[in-house]
């Protein structure tokens, strides 16, 4: 074996023991975090404010997460399991024309994709997410 082939599988098994360490020492999810999911990088901040709800509302309603992927698609927008699973992780952005088409596929009103507080006014998350995008 050559030098530099040796120098190469060295460096190679070196990295994947240290992403091993690294994903053993990885903290655990929990749903009540400020953060969404964490990665060998760091914890990542919430993407979106409606995937719980769309969550909820999909499995009121029925769907898995393939179908109602499929219902996306036969409306228009090409959406797989696994994007929607990013949504209701939070995980992925969402934009308007996105919520509009959850909406449609879950048959039910945009409002209902948004956390309301229990006196049926826009919830604090909301405010503050819309001020954080504005900085």
């Amino acid at each position: 074996m050559s030098r530099a082939r040796r120098f190469f599988s060295r460096g190679v098994s070196r990295l994947f023991r240290q992403k091993g360490k690294m994903l053993r020492q990885r903290s655990t999810f929990s749903a009540r975090d400020d953060y969404s999911s964490s990665s060998i990088f760091g914890a990542m901040p919430k993407q979106n404010i409606i995937g719980p709800h769309v969550r909820r509302l999909r499995v009121e309603s029925g769907f898995s997460q393939d179908a109602l992927a499929a219902k996306c698609q036969r409306i228009g927008w090409a959406l797989t399991r696994g994007t929607l699973a990013k949504i209701e992780a939070r995980v992925r952005l969402v934009n308007d024309a996105e919520v509009l088409l959850l909406a449609h596929a879950l048959e039910v009103t945009p409002e209902k994709l948004f956390p309301l507080s229990k006196r049926g006014k826009i919830d604090a998350e909301i405010i503050d997410a819309a001020r954080h995008s504005f900085d």
